[in-house]
């Protein structure tokens, strides 16, 4: 005959259930709540969010992925290749490669791609994935997010279109050395003028540090704190002229202005130079043109000062106390030379009794009358 249980035992029997039934409905909560805040997470992304199991199958898709795309989640789930067969024919090895890596490496990737949408319209997708596991580290799938990045590639379109104007018009500035270079002074850019007044070619410039191009030894590690306090903390270069060095190593010397570009691959740094040596060449020769007027000014007031002169023989005395004839000071004092000649007087004087000039004169007044 079976016992009959105390009703001790049928009241710890009854708290046991109830204990158990407590327990089961707090789980049940749990799950529920975990399955709402998965949901709310999941359905209420931003992001096209999907799940992919081993086999390629698809086990969730956001509601996201009608605004991206335009097409449901009923027509994803009943549909296995629409998620790819919306990839731009242009980007499907893209995708394959990337879907291939994914699978082997396990490591999470990102890439951008385009898609055709419903309506026609093609779109940029930014897209990462990364394979998925269990608590016991199983693979399960892969988990997939896309994004709308079509407007983001049309603003970088228009820089990209932008920046390529600007580095055309820079690229043909014919008096105007322009270099670019980024956060630790590799060249990026050098122009034809930077060519000329430089002596190095664009291939021989681009990569190499700016410091061992153009700058003297005694600049450089200025110019490379100067720099540097530029991109950490923001505080410009002043403009101003500088002495920098040639290929030859001959001093070139510039007046020097500085840019600094803001790019998604960090700061650029763009140093305009404009050459002072014709400027300083020209400064020379009116410098020198200046003193030869200053030397024949100089001449002149010579020439009309107060002269010390022979009374008899009219020799005059020069600085050194020498003593010239009238022909020869001036001549060596101006730009004078002489040719000489004799007067009526002296001539009258000189051969006025000889047959042959008294013929020569009265021939001469003859033909005049």
């Amino acid at each position: 005959m079976i016992e009959k249980p105390t009703y001790e035992e049928l009241e710890r029997r009854i708290q046991e259930y109830e204990q158990a039934e407590l327990e089961r409905s707090q789980v049940e909560n749990a799950l529920r709540d975990s399955a709402v805040k998965f949901r709310t997470v999941a359905d209420f992304t931003y992001d096209m969010e999907y799940w992919l199991n081993k086999e390629g199958d698809l086990i969730y898709i956001s509601p996201s992925c009608e605004r991206i795309t335009g097409y449901s989640t009923g027509e994803f789930q009943h549909n296995p290749n629409l998620l790819s067969s919306i990839v731009h024919p242009d980007d499907v090895n893209l995708v394959k490669k990337h879907d291939y890596n994914i699978v082997e490496n396990g490591e999470p990737r990102s890439i951008e791609f385009r898609i055709i949408a419903k309506n026609g319209e093609e779109r940029w997708i930014g897209h990462v994935c990364q394979t998925v596991y269990d608590n016991n580290g199983v693979n399960i799938g892969i988990r997939g997010s896309n994004r709308d990045i079509t407007d983001q590639k049309g603003v970088e379109g228009h820089l990209e279109a932008s920046e390529k104007r600007f580095r055309e018009i820079i690229e043909d500035v014919s008096q105007i050395a322009i270099q670019g270079y980024d956060e630790e002074r590799s060249v990026i850019f050098w122009n034809k003028a930077s060519e000329k007044i430089y002596g190095y070619t664009g291939q021989e410039a681009l990569g190499s540090k700016i410091e061992d191009l153009i700058i003297p030894a005694g600049m450089k590690e200025e110019v490379i704190r100067l720099h540097r306090r530029w991109v950490d903390h923001g505080k410009k270069i002043p403009p101003g002229p500088l002495t920098l060095r040639d290929k030859n190593g001959d001093e070139v010397h510039t007046y020097s202005s500085h840019v600094m570009h803001e790019t998604p691959h960090g700061k650029e740094m763009f140093c305009i130079d404009v050459d002072l040596n014709p400027i300083r060449q020209a400064e020379q020769e009116r410098e020198k043109l200046i003193k030869e007027l200053q030397d024949a000014i100089e001449d002149v007031k010579i020439l009309s000062g107060l002269l010390p002169i022979c009374s008899k023989c009219k020799k005059i005395r020069d600085d050194k106390g020498y003593w010239n004839t009238l022909e020869a000071y001036i001549e060596s004092h101006s730009d004078v030379l002489f040719s000489h000649g004799m007067c009526s007087e002296c001539s009258d004087e000189l051969y006025g009794n000889q047959a042959w000039y008294i013929k020569s004169k009265k021939r001469r007044s003859e033909n005049e009358s």
